[in-house]
């Protein structure tokens, strides 16, 4: 189980690349991240993945932060 919550990232230029996004993925749900270039997808990846830490908000995988 993936639980974002309230999460947003801005890079040190002032950027904005994710705005306050909450949303559990279920285990077994299949998800898409689709967009327009500059729409925040590998933003939203590097967070998944640990790469980059949110400015604000929380994300929770299988219950660890």
């Amino acid at each position: 189980m993936i639980r974002l919550k309230n999460v947003e990232m801005e890079y040190d230029n002032g950027t904005r690349a994710i705005r306050g996004t909450t949303r559990p993925i279920e285990d077994g749900e299949v998800v898409f991240l689709v967009g327009a270039a500059g729409a925040g997808k590998s933003t939203m990846l590097k967070l998944l993945t640990g790469e980059v830490v949110p400015t604000a908000g929380r994300i929770m995988i299988n219950g660890f932060a």
